[in-house]
């Protein structure tokens, strides 16, 4: 089936980040990135049993993509200027 991941790039870039792989260079190793696949799927399966509707299931897993960035964004920036000192 040609179709057969589609829907999946925001659960995979989510839980790559959530594992520790930065957006902004490259930066990771493979088991942050099974940790962030195990936590995304977790997450995903306990909003399947409350019984959430999958907009607001796209809706939780797009803030915590936005929240694992920030989070990378701030460590890089003081790490950046830790580094200076």
């Amino acid at each position: 089936m040609p179709n057969a991941a589609t829907g999946f790039e925001l659960d995979v870039v989510t839980a790559v980040v959530l594992g520790g792989i930065s957006v902004k260079g490259g930066e990771g190793h493979l088991f942050g990135s099974i940790i962030g696949c195990l936590i995304i799927g977790v997450l995903a399966n306990g909003m399947v049993l409350i019984g959430i509707e999958e907009y607001y299931q796209m809706l939780v897993k797009g803030i915590v993509l936005i929240g694992a960035l920030g989070i990378d964004i701030n460590l890089k920036r003081s790490n950046q200027e830790t580094s200076y000192d």
